[in-house]
């Protein structure tokens, strides 16, 4: 249901941006609610203050039934009611629409500005690529000097680790970019995601193994989605890298891929570092690290990535985490 609504609000609103979407609607119902608040209370006030002036008019014995003048007022009384009723929705509906068209108007300086912020940040990262590439080819042939000394080695190989670490975090803002620009015919391919599953699983080996954690490949059921392979592929490695860097020697990352007829749920789970509850809220904002000291130097934007590459599918994700006990990730995407 959460995400037929964040496609419906998107379709309102225009945009496909989530945080703008979401802040819009928000404004606008907090806007509706503030208004139909004041019109009840000015309503309510307004239709008992009137029929109290007309109770008042009969008299401690009530209207006489017999009386035209009577039955004139109690007929008036019923159709203020009716009236006061119609007012209010009609005015609801007006309000409705004025919200929505106030609430763009107040946020539009904020999502110009988070344009640009996005614009910038694949501008920088474009121009970043060039020099940080430069400065790891000279840390590289540097290092090939044997009469260099081992404190010109330490500092040397210290520098080429933060350019590697920099390098991967301008390709990750760049994926970013180009992810929060594509158009949705980009993913309306069908795409076998056993077939997908299986690939990133037989590339991820070589690296499971260098860490000493056992990949598995479990139950894997077929089902075709629609969407781009490319970017499941990213998301679905984003995954599986984390529960191997974050997991322990002769620890375990396994696999599974189930077709409920409706939605294929994706279940990777291992037996890492595991993640604090406090943390369960944050891991998917842009940078976030979960401490920073256990971490094996991430750029903090991996799981961002794979929170946007699944809104652009239509699907959701959940995390089930206890720390020191692994982690256990499910994503849910439509069957097409």
């Amino acid at each position: 249901m959460k995400k037929y609504w964040k496609q419906f609000a998107g379709w309102v609103t225009g945009s496909t941006d989530r945080l703008f979407v979401s802040a819009r609607i928000r404004l606008a119902a907090f806007y509706l609610f503030i208004t139909a608040t004041i019109l009840v209370i000015f309503s309510l006030i307004l239709y008992f203050s009137l029929v109290q002036i007309f109770k008042d008019s009969f008299g401690k014995e009530g209207p006489d039934l017999r009386d035209k003048s009577d039955m004139l007022v109690v007929r008036t009384i019923h159709d203020l009611k009716v009236d006061a009723l119609e007012l209010d929705v009609i005015a609801l509906l007006v309000v409705s629409g004025l919200s929505y068209v106030l609430a763009g108007k107040t946020l539009n300086p904020i999502r110009k500005a988070m344009e640009a912020q996005k614009e910038f940040s694949a501008n920088a990262s474009h121009e970043l690529r060039t020099p940080l590439a430069v400065m790891k080819t000279e840390c590289e042939v540097a290092l090939k000097d044997h009469d260099l000394s081992p404190e010109a080695i330490r500092v040397i190989s210290s520098n080429l680790e933060e350019v590697d670490r920099m390098s991967s975090m301008t390709e990750d803002l760049l994926k970013f970019s180009r992810l929060e620009s594509e158009k949705g015919e980009v993913f309306s391919s069908r795409v076998n995601i056993a077939d997908v599953v299986a690939s990133v699983a037989k590339r991820m080996n070589t690296i499971a193994a260098e860490k000493k954690v056992i990949l598995k490949l479990g139950h894997l059921d077929q089902g075709t989605i629609l969407g781009n392979r490319g970017y499941l592929e990213t998301m679905i490695f984003n995954l599986v890298r984390n529960g191997i860097n974050y997991n322990k020697h002769g620890g375990t990352v396994e696999i599974n891929l189930v077709n409920d007829g409706k939605t294929m749920r994706l279940t990777i789970e291992d037996t890492g570092i595991g993640i604090g509850q406090e943390d369960l809220p944050h891991i998917f904002e842009r940078f976030y690290k979960v401490d920073k000291s256990r971490t094996s130097g991430g750029t903090g934007v991996g799981l961002s990535i794979v929170e946007a590459i699944i809104e652009k599918h239509n699907g959701s994700i959940e995390v089930e985490s206890k720390l020191g006990a692994g982690t256990k990730v499910i994503v849910y995407l439509l069957v097409a």
